[in-house]
């Protein structure tokens, strides 16, 4: 019987998490009373809009915006929703922010209430609310509206170049750092018009080796943004509301296209336990791979990476990570304090032996079997929403496992990278986008990051095929910042297979 694992499921939220930054570079202008509509474009098809309004009501002013994004992976469609909400003073200091988004079947809100010397963090989803105390971001930083008006009063002045430091709702207390430079004139053609605008390279520190091209008119009003995701062009336009909300034909397929066929096949995948790979992209810099407990990074040198995978050994991890309190806390991807996560928790480890890796294994295999309806269709679900559904594709398997392994009090991140299939979606022997989960566990004495994928059978764990891109603890607002950086390889990643065994 053909194992069944879900390779490919990981481009949607890649691309997600880099449309959420073009998004948020149409923020309206400080002060205004204004309502403005973008439709959304991937490779000349129409994939959603967005809408942003600023009210000014006595001293406060008010931004939200509203995005609908409607995608593909193979012949399934899928529609995201995502909504901000930021309420800043006129001087510019910001009061709270708030994030909705529904990226499975439930909505998960964010409310931040920003307060002297902390910040008030409420996280609702499936009827539940969780609310907890974090440190305000350190150092100084603008306001959405308020960046936008530095910019505008930058550019009004001959700046060459201009860096903004900012928060965004869908990316939590972690500020972004925006450089603006490479000014010059352009014409645009928006609302069946040519506008004038000023073009500049927009370079974000949330996206690394995804600049996106901006153009911006007199009014300091966003008119059009570009930026290439996985080889698509995507492009954000200013329109009517007609325009925007018109309905699309065909939504662009972002999975089969980011298949990955290596240099040469792999025979028996699921059996292998070593494996050395050579990583490169077709133009720019690899980005950085991290080093993990299966994972060593032999040659790392502008666009090639060199990587090996050892499926039954795992070196040492990081002193600091066995104290991290990231990896067991609680969070909106994986809210391990959820009582039906508990619950879950409690069923699985039923009949498991004592140990934390043979309990960390009993979670895997439960996990691989409580989700029953292995789907494409969803966006990328919070574990709460797969306690509860149990539907999902390599994502919704990572997080619910992550969140079940803290919920035991083990330490778990997860993983996003790449992994092999004789055959998935009418594809024959490719590497497919994918995501895993990896606990800290202590082995010989010694803590190890051990990876567990719960979308293989019960007799295999892990193999060889799996190349780590990129980590992430599933902190609010983290897990987005990490989807952007690696979506910067999609379509552009050749792979050779130099050793397997």
């Amino acid at each position: 019987m053909r194992m069944r694992i879900l390779p490919g499921c990981r481009p949607v939220a890649l691309v997600m998490a880099c449309l959420v930054n073009v998004a948020a570079l149409a923020s309206p202008t400080l002060g205004q009373s204004l309502e403005r509509w973008y439709m959304l474009e991937m490779s000349g098809q129409r994939a959603g809009w967005s809408h942003s309004t600023q009210t000014r009501e006595n001293a406060t002013i008010t931004t939200d915006t509203n995005m609908l994004f409607n995608l593909k992976r193979g012949p399934t469609e899928i529609k995201v929703t995502m909504g901000t909400s930021v309420v800043e003073t006129d001087k510019g200091e910001i009061v709270t922010m708030r994030s909705l988004q529904k990226l499975g079947a439930m909505e998960v809100e964010q409310k931040y209430v920003f307060r002297e010397k902390d910040v008030e963090v409420t996280t609702t989803q499936a009827g539940a609310s969780r609310t907890a105390t974090q440190p305000r971001p350190e150092g100084a930083f603008l306001t959405p509206a308020a960046a936008e008006e530095f910019l505008k009063q930058r550019l009004a002045s001959g700046a060459k170049e201009v860096t903004i430091r900012t928060l965004d709702p869908t990316t939590g207390l972690s500020p972004i750092t925006a450089t603006y430079t490479n000014f010059e004139p352009a014409i645009v053609k928006a609302q069946g018009r040519d506008i004038e605008t000023t073009k500049m390279r927009v370079e974000a520190s949330n996206a690394p080796g995804m600049p996106s091209h901006q153009y911006v008119d007199a009014a300091g009003v966003v008119v059009r943004v570009e930026t290439q995701v996985g080889g698509m062009n995507v492009v954000m336009t200013l329109s009517t509301a007609d325009e925007a909300k018109a309905a699309t034909t065909k939504a662009p397929e972002l999975m089969i296209s980011t298949f990955v066929t290596p240099d040469r096949p792999i025979e028996k995948p699921r059996t292998t336990t070593h494996g050395v790979y050579r990583l490169s992209i077709t133009e720019g810099d690899m980005p950085e791979l991290p080093a993990t407990g299966s994972q060593a990074i032999l040659e790392s040198d502008k666009g090639v990476a060199r990587v090996k995978i050892t499926a039954d050994t795992f070196t040492a991890a990081p002193e600091a990570d066995a104290s991290n309190p990231a990896f067991t806390a609680a969070s909106a991807a994986a809210d391990s304090t959820d009582t039906r996560i508990l619950e879950l928790t409690k069923r699985a480890l039923k009949d498991s032996g004592e140990s934390k890796a043979q309990r960390a294994e009993a979670l895997r295999r439960f996990t691989h079997t409580f989700i029953r309806r292995k789907s494409l269709g969803v966006g990328f679900a919070s574990a709460t929403e797969v306690a509860r559904t149990r539907e999902g594709d390599c994502s919704e398997h990572g997080v619910l496992l992550a969140a079940m392994l803290r919920a035991d009090g083990i330490p778990s991140r997860v993983v996003a990278g790449l992994i092999y299939a004789d055959s998935f979606a009418g594809s024959e022997r490719i590497f497919g986008y994918h995501m895993w989960t990896q606990a800290l566990l202590e082995i010989d004495g010694v803590k190890r990051w051990v990876d567990l994928d719960a979308t293989l059978g019960k007799e295999t764990p892990y193999d060889a095929t799996h190349i780590a891109l990129a980590l992430t603890d599933l902190a609010d607002g983290e897990s987005t910042t990490a989807m952007a950086r690696m979506a910067s390889v999609l379509g552009r990643l050749k792979i050779v297979v130099e050793e397997i065994r």
